[in-house]
């Protein structure tokens, strides 16, 4: 929407991955908005498994071909955040030999992978990871539990932007 929402553009598909399930996604996409345009990641299991990356920057006329984020096809719930410079940091949860752990990537504007990490929980499970910045901090908040009898806590972070 251009005018606060009196109306609407058509809906635009931004990537041909044809996934149909007969029931609700377990996760939706993720949003950015950028000085280039707006950056989307989400999961798929059509066309691909895992977690994948395209932007817009002619306001969903065109979309540029979709890119893998991160190495693992388990990768789940992604969740991206515009950062200063005209960057993005990208954060999801995929399994691991050691359970759970939580993904993250800094991206160019053009889309390239600068740097990529695997956050250091200190818990075996951690998931569902949700990505907030404020100038150079990045809060990383996650689930997660530190033993199976243990209930689910909810866990943060804080970490530079240049320490991914």
């Amino acid at each position: 929407s251009e005018d606060n929402g009196r109306t609407f553009s058509e809906a635009v598909r931004i990537s041909p991955d044809n996934w149909e399930i007969a029931g609700c996604p377990h996760t939706g996409p993720s949003i950015a908005a950028t000085p280039r345009g707006t950056a989307f990641v989400w999961y798929t299991m059509g066309a691909g498994t895992g977690v994948f990356f395209t932007d817009t920057g002619d306001k969903g006329r065109t979309f540029r071909s979709k890119t893998r984020v991160g190495k693992e096809p388990s990768a789940l719930h992604p969740q991206v955040e515009a950062l200063a410079g005209n960057k993005l940091v990208i954060v999801w949860d995929e399994k691991t030999g050691q359970g759970a752990g939580i993904g993250i990537e800094v991206r160019a504007a053009d889309g390239r992978t600068l740097r990529s990490a695997t956050l250091p929980t200190g818990i075996s499970n951690a998931g569902f990871p949700v990505v907030k910045s404020a100038g150079d901090d990045l809060y990383i908040a996650y689930t997660g539990r530190k033993s199976g009898t243990e209930r689910e806590k909810v866990y943060f972070q804080k970490l530079r932007a240049d320490q991914i």
